[in-house]
């Protein structure tokens, strides 16, 4: 099993080290620009799994404490979407399988995910993935766990390189 703690922020792809006071105007800079997607979000509660977020403006939380799937679980494909997992846990892939996830952002710009457990239940898979992420920016994963389990199991995985993915952070979480 494999469980994702993340204790400090990193950036894919790497940059070169910068001071203290250039890193935290970035991150500044980066709040700000998902500042105007909370204001100006419709909320949508997701009841059942697996759920496509294609409209973008939205924000998402689970109705209930725990939402499973047997297979994979939502699907980011709008911009300026928040994800608020809050202290709740999406469970995915109860049937086993594989090349299924948890969330996943595709072809997507200005997405938080905030808070919450995603976790992979039932049996081991092979290409699982809690959080994928292909071809999105500007994307902040904050005080998400993260836990799977399975042969080439990732508790996160990003692909499309600069141009097409950039600027993805993670920070927090157990």
């Amino acid at each position: 099993m494999k469980h994702m703690k993340t204790t400090t922020t990193s950036t894919y792809p790497a940059t070169p080290k910068r001071g203290y006071a250039q890193a935290a105007a970035t991150a500044l800079a980066f709040f700000f620009l998902l500042l105007p997607q909370i204001a100006s979000s419709t909320q949508t509660t997701v009841s059942s799994l697996p759920y496509t977020a294609s409209k973008s403006g939205d924000t998402l939380t689970l109705s209930g404490t725990k939402l499973s799937s047997t297979g994979s679980g939502i699907l980011i494909s709008g911009s300026n979407v928040l994800l608020n997992l809050g202290s709740d846990t999406l469970e995915f892939g109860s049937a086993g399988g594989s090349s299924i996830y948890g969330i996943r952002i595709q072809s997507a710009a200005n997405v938080k995910i905030v808070g919450g457990l995603v976790r992979k239940s039932g049996s081991a898979g092979s290409s699982v993935c809690g959080i994928k992420v292909t071809n999105a920016n500007n994307l902040l994963v904050s005080n998400t766990d993260v836990t799977v389990d399975g042969h080439d199991a990732n508790c996160v995985w990003v692909e499309g390189g600069l141009p097409n993915t950039f600027n993805v952070e993670f920070a927090g979480g157990d």
